[in-house]
């Protein structure tokens, strides 16, 4: 781990194309979140306020690859002040935990059905090595987020 912050490419360097394309979305879905954050963050603030007085675009950038999970961590990224974090760090967090934790609902609700028809084949005689990889792929991104 390092600078206690989690770097997805070093995580899944060695995993396959899915491995990674699961991470980059994640990753995009964290993008897109904290954008929405700022805007939030915008509209409470004052009119002489511009989006790049919160968070610069790379900020937000930079959080959504190495993903902190304390305030300390978030006080480790280039361009993260005390100042940001304590105005802000609370709901950066917490908008971090809510769009993983929503992430992996989505995921694991979008893989039913497909998983449902492979059960239905594997009944039917044939082996679904699949399922198992899903759940070994569940495994390996949580453990990666929870360094």
């Amino acid at each position: 781990m390092k600078s206690g912050l989690i770097y997805f490419e070093e995580c899944i360097k060695e995993q396959s194309y899915r491995d990674r394309t699961l991470f980059q979305n994640l990753s995009a879905k964290l993008y897109s979140a904290l954008r929405l954050l700022r805007a939030t963050i915008l509209g409470e603030s004052g009119d002489n306020v511009l989006a790049h007085h919160v968070f610069c675009n790379s900020l937000l950038q930079l959080m959504s690859k190495k993903v902190p999970r304390t305030k300390e961590k978030l006080l480790e990224l280039n361009g993260m002040s005390k100042a940001k974090v304590s105005n802000y760090g609370d709901q950066i967090l917490e908008t971090i935990e809510n769009t993983i934790n929503e992430y992996y609902k989505l995921d694991k609700s979008s893989n039913g059905s497909a998983n449902s028809a492979k059960r239905r084949r594997d009944a039917n005689g044939g082996l679904d090595r699949n399922l198992e990889d899903d759940d070994e792929l569940t495994k390996k991104i949580k453990m990666c987020i929870q360094e």
